[in-house]
């Protein structure tokens, strides 16, 4: 039986580059990027005499979730051929559908950075997760990672604070209530078997289970784990403590409504 092919549409914003190679004699390069995907192609605007090019471009792909984007910098060149200074290849496999992908792939064949924003939109099948139009972030391939941007934290009440496993007043999400706080806080704990106040990925993946009850599948909740826990993981120890936790928490059921 012949499988058919699960089509779809991915958005890819092309945001911005960061300490691209000098290929021109005065020591600064005329960059854009083009963006190809099957035999689509798409190409920004050219930024003159820029390391750090600013495009801030959308474009929309037709192609399925084992399909991938190549993109790469070429320095502009009046009158010779356009010199490549770096390309990075991104696999749509991992995508969550209707979550935006924030991250700065490291260029290869060249140096620097491009910032992109990568969107699956309308995977179909059954496999294909939904959820709303908002950010999780990949860990970065080397420097400058992406910024991260956590929910607005709050304290849960000056008189009556609810207290987290390391003994401070937990800082509440925006939209995360108490009774919610004290549900997550008394699942924290039992998978917090050493009693550290902080957990690892593997940790995670049940909490996360009890907590949000989603119905979300181990392959694409592996991904969401990795994912986040790198954007909730300050000090990147590989351990979260109840606060980041929370902070996911927020994140992964506002994805989920």
């Amino acid at each position: 039986v012949e499988t058919k092919k699960r089509m779809g549409k991915v958005k890819i914003r092309v945001l911005s580059a960061r300490d691209l190679l000098a290929s021109d004699a005065g020591g600064t390069s005329d960059p854009y990027a083009t963006v190809q995907v099957n035999h689509e192609k798409h190409k920004t605007k050219t930024v003159q005499r820029n390391l750090n090019p600013n495009w801030n471009e959308t474009f929309i792909f037709n192609c399925s979730p084992s399909d991938c984007a190549v993109i790469k910098v070429f320095d502009w060149d009046r009158f010779g051929k356009d010199d490549c200074i770096g390309e990075a290849v991104v696999q749509f496999d991992y995508l969550i559908q209707g979550l935006e992908l924030h991250q700065h792939f490291t260029l290869s064949g060249g140096k620097g950075q491009i910032e992109l924003g990568i969107t699956a939109e309308d995977f179909s099948g059954p496999n294909a997760q939904r959820g709303q139009q908002q950010q999780y972030h990949a860990p970065p391939q080397q420097h400058h990672p992406p910024q991260q941007h956590h929910a607005p934290l709050q304290n849960s009440g000056p008189h009556n604070p609810i207290m987290g496993p390391n003994g401070r007043p937990v800082r509440r999400p925006h939209g995360v209530t108490d009774h919610e706080v004290l549900d997550c806080l008394e699942k924290f704990k039992k998978v917090d078997t050493n009693h550290s106040g902080t957990i690892d990925k593997n940790e995670l993946k049940p909490l996360l289970r009890m907590t949000c009850q989603t119905t979300m599948s181990d392959n694409l909740l592996d991904r969401f784990v990795s994912l986040q826990m790198q954007s909730v993981d300050a000090n990147k120890s590989g351990q979260i403590d109840f606060d980041e936790f929370l902070t996911l928490y927020a994140k992964f059921k506002s994805g989920q409504n």
